[in-house]
C-alpha cells in the first residue's frame, strides 16, 4: 500500500480471529455440526504443507487456527471451490435466508407471482440468467445445467443429436480455447513412447466412437500439436460423395511424431468433420512412416492417408498397427463418403481410394527447414487462410515384392488424382492441452469399410 508497503493480510485475518475470540478449527468444527480432525493428514496430502503446519502447531491439532484450516482442506463439495468447512457455513446461512424470505415461502404462490411467473422461475437457471444478459458467453455455457460448477468441457448424452456448428463451437470454445496455454508455458515435444504402443491403445483408436479422448487415454505419439477450426470447401468436377462433396465444419490438428531429435521430423495431419445430428468421420495422414529427416518444414510434402511399408522403418508402426488391421498403413473414408453434413444418407456413394493433402505453396515456401519449433508456424498462420488443396483418386491401391513395382503404382495412382477440393482455416492455430491430450480421432480400418 502507499506509504506503508506491503501488508501481510493472512496474518491480519488470523489476528483478529483470535481476537475476536473466533474458536480455533477443530472446535470451530464442532461447533457447526462437523466432526474434528483427529490428524493432521486430514486437512491435505501435501508432505511440505503437512510439515509446515506440524512445526507451526506443535504437532497439536487443537491449535489451529480456523481460517488456516479452512483454506488447508484438500475435502470439497462436489463443484465447489472451498472446503467442507466453509461450505458448511454457506449452507446454513444460504438455507436460513431463502427460509426467512417470504418470497421463497408464504407468498411463493400464483397470487403473488402469477402462473407464468412461477413457470418461469421453476423452468429458468441462473445459466438461462447469464445466456439471456451475456449472449457473448452462450458458447461457454454449452452442456452446463448449473452456473456455479466450474465452466468446461461436458459432454451431454445428446451431444451426437447437436448441429455440426454446436459441436464444433463447444469442443472449439470449451476444449481448445479454454484450455490454451499461456505464454511460456507451452510443454516441449516428448519423444515416441514406444512401449505405450500397445495393443489396447491401438484398439480404442479403431473402436471407440467419440469426439473426445476417453478417460485413461494417452497419445504415445503425436503427443503434441496444433489445432485450428477448417472448412473444406469441395471444388466442381469430381463425383466423391458425402462429405466430399463439402463440410463447413471441421477440426485441423497438425504435429509430429516425437521430440525431432529423437527419430527425425515426421510431419501428420488429423482431420474431423462434423455432421448434424450424426457422429463426425475422421481421416488422419502421413508423409511418411520414418518422416522426412532434418526438414522441419511441415508443409514440405504431401501428406495421405496410405503410406507404405517401409523394410527400414525403425519405429516398428507396421507391426504395431498389424495388431489390429490387415492393412497397418492404409485408413480408409468410405464412412466419409456415406454421410452429407447435414446428416442424410448420400446418394451414389463413391469414395477415393486415396487423398493427398497437398500444401499451399504460399506456406511451403517460407517455412525455414531448420530445426525450430513447428508450432511457432502455425501459430502465425491467419484465419481464412488455405493450407491444403485436396487431391484424390479411386485407382485400387496395389503394391508388389518388388518395391519399384510398387514405387510405379504409387506413382499412377498419384498422376490419376485430381483435385477434390480445399481445407481452409477458420480461426488462428492454437495450442492447448486438449488439443495435446482431449481431442480424439477415429480411425477407421479397412475391415470397416
Amino acid at each position: 500500500m502507499p506509504l506503508i508497503g506491503d501488508i501481510d493480510m493472512a496474518a491480519i485475518d488470523v489476528l483478529r480471529d483470535r481476537e475476536r475470540g473466533v474458536p480455533r478449527y477443530n472446535e470451530f468444527r464442532r461447533q457447526i455440526g462437523l466432526k474434528p480432525i483427529t490428524k493432521f493428514e486430514d486437512l491435505t496430502s501435501d508432505p511440505q504443507l503437512l510439515a509446515d503446519l506440524k512445526s507451526l502447531y506443535n504437532n497439536d491439532i487443537e491449535m489451529i487456527d480456523t481460517l488456516v484450516g479452512q483454506l488447508a482442506e484438500e475435502t470439497r463439495p462436489e463443484g465447489f471451490g472451498f472446503g467442507e468447512t466453509s461450505f458448511q457455513i454457506f449452507i446454513l446461512n444460504a438455507s436460513r435466508r431463502l427460509m426467512t424470505d417470504r418470497f421463497f415461502t408464504t407468498d411463493y404462490t400464483d397470487e403473488v407471482y402469477t402462473a407464468a411467473g412461477i413457470d418461469w422461475v421453476e423452468d429458468h437457471t441462473m445459466v438461462d440468467v447469464i445466456r439471456r444478459h451475456f449472449p457473448a458467453l452462450a458458447a461457454s455455457l454449452v452442456g452446463m445445467d448449473n452456473a456455479f460448477k466450474p465452466w468446461g468441457l461436458n459432454m451431454p448424452d445428446d451431444y451426437q443429436d447437436w448441429s455440426a456448428q454446436a459441436k464444433q463451437d463447444h469442443l472449439w470454445v470449451n476444449g481448445a480455447l479454454r484450455t490454451s496455454y499461456e505464454e511460456g508455458e507451452v510443454p516441449a515435444i516428448e519423444p515416441i513412447d514406444i512401449g505405450g504402443l500397445i495393443n489396447s491403445v491401438l484398439w480404442k483408436k479403431v473402436q471407440d466412437v467419440t469426439d473426445v479422448a476417453p478417460p485413461g487415454y494417452s497419445k504415445p505419439i503425436h503427443p503434441r500439436g496444433a489445432l485450428a477450426k477448417v472448412q473444406f470447401q469441395s471444388v466442381a468436377g469430381h463425383d466423391y460423395s458425402g462429405l466430399f462433396q463439402g463440410a463447413d465444419h471441421g477440426l485441423l490438428r497438425l504435429s509430429v511424431t516425437g521430440d525431432p531429435s529423437d527419430r527425425g521430423f515426421a510431419p501428420g495431419l488429423a482431420l474431423k468433420l462434423l455432421v448434424d445430428g450424426k457422429r463426425s468421420e475422421n481421416v488422419s495422414a502421413l508423409y511418411t512412416l520414418s518422416g522426412q529427416g532434418d526438414n522441419h518444414n511441415i508443409f514440405a510434402n504431401e501428406l495421405s492417408n496410405y503410406v507404405q511399408a517401409e523394410v527400414n522403418e525403425t519405429l516398428g508402426t507396421t507391426t504395431l498397427f498389424s495388431l489390429v488391421s490387415t492393412k497397418p498403413t492404409l485408413l480408409v473414408m468410405s464412412d466419409m463418403a456415406k454421410v452429407n453434413q447435414d446428416g442424410s444418407a448420400a446418394g451414389s456413394v463413391k469414395t477415393p481410394t486415396q487423398v493427398y493433402f497437398v500444401p499451399n505453396p504460399d506456406l511451403r515456401n517460407t517455412i525455414s527447414t531448420a530445426p525450430h519449433d513447428f508450432r511457432d508456424d502455425l501459430t502465425a498462420i491467419p484465419a481464412g487462410t488455405k493450407v491444403y488443396d485436396v487431391y484424390g483418386t479411386d485407382m485400387q491401391i496395389k503394391t508388389s515384392i518388388w518395391p519399384w513395382v510398387t514405387e510405379r503404382y504409387a506413382r499412377e495412382r498419384r498422376n490419376s488424382a485430381i483435385k477434390i477440393g480445399e481445407l481452409v482455416t477458420r480461426s488462428e492455430f492454437t495450442l492447448s492441452q486438449f488439443g495435446d491430450t482431449g481431442i480424439f480421432f477415429k480411425h477407421q480400418r479397412y475391415e470397416d469399410r
